[in-house]
């Protein structure tokens, strides 16, 4: 497992949470709703587990689709997809270093972040990252429009398939409508 098991998933939660909302305060609170009663509850320290949580949630004014960049392009009459292409490789560097960081505290505190390992077997891990289809569908869409290649046709198909699949209970002649 990876030195400081799952403050990872806070930077890497902000990370991919960023890159779908754009926003820093909406990544912060989302991701720290969901993982900070669980780190805490499996006994992670508190101002590590804050601070991992702050400084990965702020890579929303960075990331694309940044609503700070769209601001700052159209204030500056500056390219909004160049920003957004400007920004993409610096917010994944800085992801990194939150991780390399959160290795450090780990070897030098291993009190800090106890070992946590994910229960079952390959199958059961990869079915729990199925999970993340539609966050993946969303990223592929944004890379899309940053390439100058928006194809319409093959995200607006996808749209009804994640309906049917993320909400179980819905028709599937609901998702044909949408």
């Amino acid at each position: 497992p990876l030195p400081g098991g799952l403050l990872h998933s806070n930077v890497m939660g902000c990370t991919m949470f960023a890159a779908v909302s754009g926003s820093s305060s909406a990544t912060t609170a989302t991701v720290g709703k969901i993982t900070l009663p669980t780190l805490k509850d499996v006994g992670y320290d508190r101002h590590l587990a804050v601070g991992s949580l702050a400084g990965a949630g702020s890579l929303g004014l960075l990331i694309p689709p940044s609503i700070m960049l769209i601001i700052y392009g159209v204030l500056a009459e500056e390219s909004i997809v160049k920003l957004f292409a400007a920004g993409i490789l610096p917010g994944l560097l800085i992801s990194g270093l939150f991780s390399f960081y959160i290795m450090y505290r780990h070897f030098r505190d291993p009190a800090a972040s106890p070992d946590t390992r994910m229960e079952g077997g390959f199958w059961h891990k990869v079915t729990e990252l199925a999970q993340l289809g539609p966050v993946v569908l969303l990223m592929g869409v944004s890379t899309l429009v940053l390439r100058h290649r928006p194809r319409r046709p093959q995200s607006v198909s996808l749209g009804p398939f994640w309906c049917w699949r993320c909400c179980g209970n819905l028709a599937l002649r609901w998702c044909w409508k949408a």
